[in-house]
């Protein structure tokens, strides 16, 4: 009876092994995300950058774009050893969008976050 519960559990194994590393189906294709965007913003952006876009899109008034700079998440960054933006968020009719950065590596002097 063990023998044949253990036999199921090492059938189940060699099962999930070879469904884990099966190759991608013919029809798989790659795809270059540097090209997505969300409401215009796109990966590498930088804060300047997603805040002009941001507001753009959305048509913001120039008190608005002030409110989404001021409301701006901050956290200090031990690589840059300064407080970098972390995040902006903006909602507004039923619509939210939030946009996270993080510090480049290398650390780019003038421009030290991207999306």
């Amino acid at each position: 009876m063990i023998n044949a519960s253990l036999s199921g559990v090492l059938a189940a194994g060699i099962l999930m092994f070879s469904f884990a590393h099966a190759s991608p189906p013919e029809n798989w294709r790659s795809v270059d995300v540097t090209s997505f965007d969300v409401a215009g913003v796109t990966l590498g952006m930088s804060y300047e950058q997603a805040l002009a876009v941001v507001s753009k899109h959305f048509q913001l008034s120039s008190a608005e774009s002030k409110r989404i700079k001021d409301d701006t998440l901050y956290s200090y960054s031990r690589i840059t050893k300064s407080r970098q933006p972390t995040g902006i968020r903006y909602s507004k009719d039923n619509v939210s969008l939030e946009v996270s950065f993080t510090v480049r590596i290398p650390v780019t002097p003038g421009d030290p976050v991207a999306v």
